[in-house]
């Protein structure tokens, strides 16, 4: 992620967050807890994340061929 560009980073920190509030002793980040986990918990990981593809299902000659 850091060696990306910075137009990229803004946009995935965008896509993940939605506002930001800066205090004289807090900083709150604002967004669905579980998006910003799973960027929490990606970020730690090396595998680039995947799509999720359909999962084949195994049909015992009840389709339209038989």
């Amino acid at each position: 992620m850091t060696a990306r560009e910075i137009s990229f980073r803004k946009a995935w920190l965008q896509s993940i967050v939605d506002r930001i509030e800066v205090g004289a002793d807090v900083i709150r980040i604002i967004g669905d807890k579980t998006i910003l986990e799973a960027a929490v918990i990606g970020a730690g990981s090396s595998v680039a994340p995947s799509v999720r593809s359909s999962a084949w299902k195994w049909r015992t000659r009840h389709d339209s061929n038989v």
